[in-house]
């Protein structure tokens, strides 16, 4: 049997399924008009994806103006990003698994437009595969014999994304008038708040370009988008892998891996985009030797092994000390009383940093568990040990100044005569 592919994103039970998806997230999201709009659907859930299914179903439902800010990156340049309602981000979600997990019914209709963002070298957005996979086929690659590499990342890449192109490519592979147009409306954004973001404007998808960063559909419209780059850059003679919009180019010459890469800027170029070119100053592009071993996806890969990067390595150490620093700092601050005691968060006790530090410790290694090189992992584990004894070591020496008020919010203890009297039933 054959079902419509709009009914299908239109159906409770794929409505709910996305809902699950997003329920954690949006209840711990930073936002306040989020965590409203989750309590509000967990009273009635049922109830709410009733409504939106009937609401899709009869042509009622319009995706709403979302809310925009921009965030500082590291090299201090800055991104948009924008917030959607939940509702907005169900249905999102709805269409996208309509595509990438489709019923047996709809299945023949989508399995053509699965197939292209299904490219083997494709390593983002696609089941079963991740930043793990895509590290290790390149490793692999360099053990078959690849010698010479580029490696880059599209400039600016989701505000860029080519809506027109992605359209086309969907009513090319779907007939579905209506999701088609559903589709359309899902990968478009008006904001409520142009005016406050003044000269910022320009980083955000409201003209006919770009894609919300962050969507439930812009890693798929990020894949449709590359498409292009991975049917013509995989060959007998050479391999791009491609993680969203960071690209390996691997080969067997430096003259094979050159002409690559120029060919990968033209077809950034025909979409209106471009790619960090090696030493260039942006340190975003390298090319060389492979045999010196290269940086990719947070990762130093050679033909040998696999490891955590350097740069990884001291991003967790840097995160470590930080948190370290903010809670000496507010310890010391209650100490010498330029802070009040009532004041102190429990965020800064001396337990809650060390269960806080240890836990990003394990966050980071469980991220790169995929790694065939052990010994960065000792290495680190060794160093996060030193910082935590030395801070232990330092809290203990301020403790002989405390009150016992004091010790007891600093080192995160209860109070236990303020602890209500519960009467026996």
């Amino acid at each position: 049997m054959v079902n419509d592919v709009y009914a299908e994103v239109c159906s409770p039970r794929r409505l709910y399924a996305a809902w699950r998806y997003l329920r954690t997230a949006s209840r711990s999201s930073q936002w306040p008009r989020v965590r409203q709009e989750y309590h509000r659907i967990e009273e009635d859930p049922f109830g709410f994806i009733a409504s939106l299914s009937e609401r899709l179903a009869t042509g009622d439902f319009q995706f709403g103006k979302k809310f925009g800010y921009t965030k500082r990156k590291s090299g201090g340049s800055r991104r948009g990003i924008v917030v959607a309602s939940l509702a907005d981000r169900i249905v999102q979600r709805s269409i996208l698994t309509t595509i990438t997990h489709p019923a047996e019914g709809t299945r023949q209709q989508v399995a053509g437009l699965h197939s292209v963002i299904s490219a083997p070298t494709s390593m983002a957005g696609v089941p079963g595969r991740s930043i793990g996979e895509a590290v290790h086929l390149a490793h692999n690659v360099m053990k078959s014999g690849a010698t010479h590499f580029t490696c880059s990342d599209v400039k600016s890449f989701y505000p860029f994304i080519p809506r027109v192109k992605i359209n086309q490519i969907i009513q090319t592979y779907i007939t579905d008038d209506r999701f088609c147009d559903l589709f359309e409306r899902a990968i478009s954004t008006e904001l409520s708040n142009e005016l406050e973001l003044g000269q910022w404007l320009d980083l955000f998808p409201i003209k006919d370009k770009g894609v919300a960063q962050g969507s439930p559909l812009s890693v798929f419209c990020a894949n449709l988008t590359l498409s292009d780059m991975d049917k013509r850059l995989n060959n007998a003679n050479i391999t791009t892998v491609r993680y969203l919009d960071d690209f390996l180019i691997l080969g067997a010459s430096k003259r094979s891996v050159d002409e690559a890469f120029l060919q990968a800027l033209e077809i950034l170029d025909a979409d209106g985009m471009d790619a960090y070119r090696p030493r260039d100053g942006s340190q975003k592009a390298w090319s060389g030797l492979v045999e010196n071993g290269i940086d990719f996806l947070g990762c130093r890969v050679n033909s040998q092994n696999i490891g955590p990067s350097r740069r990884a390595k001291q991003a967790l150490l840097s995160s470590i000390n930080d948190d370290i620093a903010k809670s000496k700092r507010a310890i010391y601050d209650v100490l010498h009383e330029t802070a009040e005691l009532s004041n102190f968060s429990r965020k800064a006790t001396v337990g809650a940093t060390l269960i806080r530090t240890t836990a990003a410790t394990e966050g980071w290694s469980e991220a790169f568990n995929f790694c065939t090189n052990r010994l960065p992992f000792h290495q680190l584990q060794a160093q996060v040990y030193d910082i935590q004894r030395r801070y232990l070591g330092w809290s203990v020496r301020q403790s002989s100044k405390f009150s016992t008020e004091q010790w007891r919010r600093v080192w995160g203890g209860t109070e236990m005569a303020s602890t209500s009297p519960r009467r026996p039933k």
